[in-house]
């Protein structure tokens, strides 16, 4: 294995300095992790942050004019393939606004029983439980939604989602900082 230097994803000035589109930094990136979550050629590299991911100019490419580098090979999964598929039916359910199969593939994935189902789905998608079953997910979070998110976990919301998150199994812990981190 060798070491290939680059920039921080985050090194703004570097990616406009070199002519590299932000836009297509952010959707190469997407794709990665998603091929890691979602694909079968590839192990979970479950800690990509900032300080393990690199961007590199390269001209010598067609399309993007730049490299991704990965560091930190130390945590890598595996997915199973009824996982990855129960974890992107429970995204689809998500999209869709499908309580029904939301709470299924919640069970399914996690082991997330129905009381448990709204703290966890505001947990994976950092919105208001009542706005994820009307086919609003891809709406902007108001700022009445953020208060309220965030006077839920000063009223005892933060110490269940703890708990609840020590049931989860670990390689969903692990999908779900994956996510998280790469958003």
């Amino acid at each position: 294995m060798e070491f290939l230097s680059g920039r921080r994803p985050d090194d703004l000035e570097f990616l406009d300095s070199n002519n590299i589109d932000r836009d297509e930094v952010s959707a190469a990136l997407a794709h990665i992790f998603n091929e890691m979550i979602f694909g079968d050629n590839a192990p979970l590299h479950c800690d990509p942050h900032g300080g393990n991911i690199a961007i590199r100019k390269n001209t010598n490419r067609r399309g993007q004019n730049f490299d991704i580098i990965l560091y930190d090979h130390g945590l890598y999964r595996d997915i199973p393939r009824d996982l990855r598929r129960n974890y992107a039916k429970l995204w689809l359910a998500v999209i869709e606004a499908d309580e029904a199969h939301m709470r299924e593939y919640s069970r399914k994935v996690a082991g997330i029983t129905d009381e448990q189902f709204p703290l966890f789905a505001s947990a994976i998608t950092g919105r208001d439980y009542t706005k994820l079953t009307k086919k609003n997910i891809a709406t902007t979070r108001t700022a009445a939604e953020k208060e309220s998110m965030s006077g839920a976990l000063g009223e005892g919301m933060l110490q269940q989602l703890v708990e609840l998150l020590g049931q989860v199994p670990r390689i969903i812990l692990l999908i779900l900082k994956t996510n998280d981190l790469s958003e």
